[in-house]
């Protein structure tokens, strides 16, 4: 591994054919072609293989992986009927418990910090916290609204392709749903027992 004014350059070349998606984390690069994620070993030159994209040998889709941390990366591995999410390690190791309780496959996945973001395809988006696993929030979208296919973290917000062939992004009102506060107890106030009632 060499670094030339900033840029990683490696001292050999790898044939990989059909790139669909880098990200890096730390010393080494997550790759996902059209048929699995793999992890090139920037220091020892190599490539490993990691997980197949899709479970299903007919059913191909979209990679879905996003940085997670400092050398930590999450993807989705298509399955039926739910798809299997993984965090790991910059050398492929599994780092954190999956996420439980996914329904269905997301269109994307996109990580700010903490909160997980993927919008789903039943015009839902469901936000997780990666930290606990729990589902944070479900949002629920019109079913008229289109659900963009891809997220991509955009400070400061996120950014999604418009697929109406425009150039630019717009910007998209989202009304949340009313959250319910738990109504306390009143204090409740007690007499002095020497007091004469009255």
């Amino acid at each position: 591994m060499i670094y030339k004014n900033q840029i990683l350059i490696l001292p050999q070349e790898f044939n990989i054919p059909s790139v669909i998606a880098v990200r890096r984390a730390g010393p080494n690069i997550f790759i996902a072609d059209k048929n699995e994620y793999s992890i090139l070993d920037t220091k020892a030159v190599t490539l490993l293989p990691f997980r197949p994209i899709s479970l299903d040998p007919i059913m191909k889709v979209l990679p879905q992986v996003s940085v997670a941390g400092r050398n930590e990366y999450f993807c989705v591995t298509y399955h039926v009927p739910s798809s299997i999410e993984t965090f790991i390690d910059s050398a492929g190791d599994p780092c954190r418990a999956p996420i439980t309780g996914w329904v269905g496959d997301p269109e994307s996945v996109c990580i700010d910090d903490n909160p997980l973001i993927s919008p789903m395809p039943d015009h839902h988006v469901q936000l997780y916290n990666i930290t606990t696993q729990n589902l944070s929030q479900t949002i629920k979208f019109s079913s008229s609204m289109p659900i963009p296919p891809t997220l991509a973290l955009s400070r400061p917000g996120f950014s999604a392709p418009i697929n109406q062939q425009k150039q630019t992004l717009q910007r998209l009102p989202v009304t949340l749903p009313p959250t319910s506060v738990p109504k306390l107890p009143s204090p409740v106030t007690r007499r002095d027992p020497t007091e004469p009632s009255g």
